[in-house]
């Protein structure tokens, strides 16, 4: 029985060892690795979001209310 609480231990501390050694190499990667984008770059791209989200959102309202009234047509038949 001892052995089986020694060897969940030793699971316990693998663990946070394993999840330490991550948010380490997330940080280190984050920090030194991956190239962020300039403020300019920043808006345009955010600008491009907003317009494509726009554009979804009345592509989808439009079908939206034109297959409403299909619908509305076939339901009072």
């Amino acid at each position: 029985m001892a052995k089986n609480n020694n060897k969940k231990k030793e699971e316990e501390v693998g663990f946070w060892k394993k999840a330490g050694q991550f948010f380490k190499d997330s940080y280190i990667e984050t920090r030194y690795k991956v190239t962020w984008p300039t403020k300019q770059e920043l808006r345009q791209l955010t600008n491009v979001v907003i317009f494509v989200i726009v554009l979804s959102g009345l592509y989808f309202g439009v079908l939206d209310f034109i297959f409403g009234k299909i619908i509305n047509k076939i339901a009072t038949l």
